[in-house]
């Protein structure tokens, strides 16, 4: 699997393999807790695969692994150092044979049908005729509701567009408190059009994710040896019907704590099932 191994953390292992077919991974941070590190590391342990390759339900799959990642709000040098420092890997030689793909929505305006034109596009000559599976990355679609250019109605109608092209999806977007309150409005807190769209978006993706893996902040504040915590819980997919019924037990629900260091390492301590940390 190349020498990018020692770069992930025991904990993370199990969950940081290629998604079964058509399913959705989401990854969610905050404004003080970045899931960047997190989205580098799945993408690129998938990138420093090599030879026979095993999805999660365990059965081998001989295809090459492609990434095609599409940023909202990060340019292509952020997320080649990016994956450089945190895992060791030069993506610009992966760009030369098509195993790595950048899409940039960061810097160039596009309205969505045209994004769905060019991510699609994106995808299919990543596919190589069909002798690579592709593993679509989306970093921060949010934002366009941020931005009010989409409503979470016609992003999710995109994202689901995107999702049917590739073999499967990681999804990182932000789940601040506000945010999530929104989804839990009363008449005396009305949630602004933002963030009752925000609210909806992230609900959406939830409710069709395999598995949620998110970060935030400690709730005792800062500290040098923490710089977050991390949960993993199960998403809606894990269970909508009785095939997901049989897998359900692959996805462990954690929660941890975790560190990511000047050098690019990240640290995982575990703490106890998800909900009892």
């Amino acid at each position: 699997m190349s020498s990018s191994r020692h770069r992930i953390a025991t904990a993370l292992e199990p969950y940081l393999r290629l998604p079964p077919e058509t399913a959705l991974i989401l990854l969610t941070g905050t404004l003080g807790c970045s899931v960047n590190w997190l989205t580098a590391r799945f993408a690129g342990i998938l990138l420093a695969q090599d030879g026979i390759r095993y999805n999660e339900g365990g059965g081998e799959d001989e295809k090459e692994i492609a990434i095609v990642l599409v940023s909202w709000m990060r340019d292509a040098g952020f997320w080649q150092n990016e994956l450089r420092r945190g895992m060791g890997i030069d993506v610009s030689k992966l760009a030369g044979s098509g195993r790595y793909t950048f899409v940039d929505c960061f810097s160039k305006s596009h309205a969505l049908a045209d994004m769905e034109t060019i991510v699609g596009s994106a995808i299919t000559n990543a596919a190589s005729s069909g002798t690579r599976n592709v593993v679509l990355v989306l970093d921060s679609p949010d934002v366009l509701l941020a931005l009010t250019l989409a409503s979470a109605q016609q992003l999710n109608r995109l994202l689901l567009k995107l999702r049917s092209r590739a073999h499967s999806t990681l999804l990182a977007c932000s789940a601040d408190l506000p945010l999530l309150l929104a989804a839990r409005s009363t008449q005396e807190t009305v949630p602004t059009p933002i963030e009752a769209e925000s609210a909806a978006f992230v609900v959406q993706q939830a409710h069709s994710a395999r598995f949620v893996m998110g970060v935030r902040e400690l709730d005792t504040g800062a500290a040098q040896d923490v710089s977050g915590v991390l949960r993993v819980t199960r998403g809606g997919a894990a269970y909508g019907g009785a095939e997901d019924e049989a897998t359900r037990g692959d996805v462990r629900e954690i929660e941890a704590l975790y560190l990511v260091q000047r050098d690019g390492n990240a640290k995982v301590f575990e703490r106890g099932a998800a909900g009892h940390g």
